[in-house]
């Protein structure tokens, strides 16, 4: 759901409006990041991460990380407060290695509130992490067992689904196939599986509606919304729908299968989706910033898109309640 890439240090921004320069970029942060027992609001945070290679990847739940490298054969678990790892000594960070099967290399991993999705290359799905909403996707032998550690997903799916993209929400997960078909699992009380249940599924199951009359080639997930943008360029959205986070007009809070968003400033194309809890930040072809919901820039929810600024961007990122921004410029924005 979340994560930064290729980089050696992490910034965590605390102020409303923070801005580091790195290497003739700069990234913004707008929203708070609240702690309840320290007064932290107008302060920066660096965290010095050790990643001894350009392949270095990081990725984050909800208290914790995952690195890794690419066509590497494990995981690397860094918890501070996680259910998926509850023998935490306090104010310490503990490391756990999680393995894949022999012969395996990791192609990408995606992190939701307390499960993490493996996807190798060779294209199989694995699954590690709190399961008991159906959100690793796979069905544990006994009903009691509520944590998955390394199953395939693949065997549930069917042999022949070979999965392209995996994105996890909070609690639900979808799955992109080679052929451009899109399964989901996992908690569904805002329909953000897609599948027309508001449930769970413990299985990944096809999502409905005319979005299987598309190829489609890209997936997103937000804390309880997910995205999908097809071959012939259509915008597909599902979910949570309470602020207007997905961009479509509606009555009901809850769009419980694909509907296509449908917004002339989105005409050129979109490029990135970066999703929050409340909002969501689309990135066009050509660099601008639009946003919807109950964004940090706006004290009125609205579903209809709203451009951030003339600037361009080359990237975006959200966590629940914040965004940072990635300038084409070196200039910094206050």
């Amino acid at each position: 759901m979340y994560g930064i890439t290729r980089t050696c240090r992490i910034y965590s921004f605390i102020s409303k409006h923070a801005v580091r320069q790195r290497h003739n970029s700069v990234w913004k942060l707008d929203g708070n990041i609240n702690n309840s027992t320290n007064d932290l609001n107008n302060q920066s945070l660096k965290m010095q991460l050790l990643c001894p290679t350009n392949d270095s990847h990081i990725v984050s739940g909800c208290g914790f990380f995952v690195t890794y490298r690419k066509n590497g054969n494990f995981l690397t678990l860094n918890s501070f407060d996680s259910v998926l790892n509850r023998e935490i000594e306090k104010d310490k960070i503990k490391t756990k290695e999680l393995s894949l099967p022999p012969g395996k290399g990791l192609k990408t991993v995606s992190c939701g509130r307390s499960h993490i999705i493996a996807l190798t290359n060779d294209n199989t799905a694995f699954a590690y992490g709190l399961t008991s909403l159906g959100q690793c996707g796979v069905v544990p032998p006994r009903s009691r067992i509520l944590y998955i550690v390394g199953d395939a997903v693949m065997e549930i799916i069917g042999d022949k689904f070979k999965v392209f993209q995996v994105s996890c929400g909070l609690d639900h997960t979808l799955f992109l196939g080679r052929n451009g078909k899109v399964f989901a699992c996992g908690w569904a009380a805002d329909g953000q599986t897609g599948t027309g249940a508001t449930s769970f599924n413990a299985v990944p199951t096809p999502v409905v509606g005319d979005i299987n009359e598309h190829v489609v080639t890209r997936i997103y997930t937000g804390a309880n919304t997910s995205f999908a943008i097809t071959e012939s360029g259509l915008l597909y959205a599902w979910g949570n729908n309470e602020y207007g986070q997905l961009a479509i007009e509606s009555d009901k809070p809850q769009v419980v299968e694909p509907r296509v968003v449908d917004d002339c400033s989105l005409n050129g194309g979109v490029r990135h989706i970066a999703a929050a809890d409340t909002f969501t930040t689309f990135m066009t072809e050509s660099g601008q910033l639009f946003t919807c919901g109950y964004d940090p820039g706006h004290t009125d929810p609205s579903p209809k898109l709203r451009q951030y600024n003339n600037e361009c961007y080359t990237d975006v990122k959200t966590g629940l309640h914040y965004c940072i921004k990635k300038m084409a410029s070196a200039r910094s924005e206050e």
